[in-house]
């Protein structure tokens, strides 16, 4: 008669962002190292690969976890130099920055958590020896609800920042005022606001 194999429970895994799991042995933990390209290993294993105990780790990086998503959708932006396009956005759009993986050799970063009017824009840059080569944006628009006394500072701040503009802002046929342009890195951005 054939063993039965028995099912252990298997511990959940802590999470880091948004449900993906920071491995728990140290062989996950080089395997996850290398994929994403970073110069050392996670902050929650030691050089050598060995799970940290809580407190020796506690303080090494801020927790993506604890990073509030705002927004019930969030986008999440590939593109080419994802560290200089946050920089923009804070520049073009009033971005705040908090969270950001750090760079690996090559300047990137798989993942950087940002705040802009009030919602949640995650981003990251491409991978291709991963199999995540850079793609164009297409086919999307980021769209910015503003008060009608807001859209012309924001709309100001953007194409002084750089953003080209694809569509000047005016009067639309549903009643709103509304543009768009395209910044640096090939995303669309819209501004809308009420006009009373």
């Amino acid at each position: 008669m054939p063993a039965t194999a028995v099912a252990r429970p298997r511990p959940r895994p802590r999470s880091y962002d948004n449900g993906r799991p920071v491995p728990d042995d140290p062989a996950a933990a080089k395997n996850f190292h290398d994929h994403v390209g970073l110069a050392s290993p996670h902050p929650s294993y030691d050089p050598q690969g060995h799970a940290k105990r809580e407190e020796e780790h506690e303080n090494d990086r801020p927790d993506p976890a604890r990073a509030k998503v705002l927004g019930g959708l969030t986008p999440y932006l590939q593109v080419d130099g994802a560290i200089k396009a946050a920089e923009f956005y804070k520049k073009a759009f009033g971005a705040e920055e908090v969270f950001a993986y750090p760079a690996d050799e090559k300047g990137r970063t798989m993942h950087i958590h940002l705040y802009i009017n009030g919602s949640t824009l995650m981003l990251g840059d491409a991978y291709p020896e991963h199999g995540h080569p850079h793609q164009a944006a297409q086919g999307y628009t980021l769209q910015l609800h503003l008060g009608k006394d807001d859209i012309d500072a924001w709309w100001k701040r953007a194409v002084d920042a750089g953003c080209e503009i694809v569509t000047p802002l005016q009067v639309m046929f549903w009643g709103d005022r509304w543009g768009q342009v395209k910044d640096p890195f090939g995303v669309a951005w819209a501004m809308n606001a009420p006009t009373e």
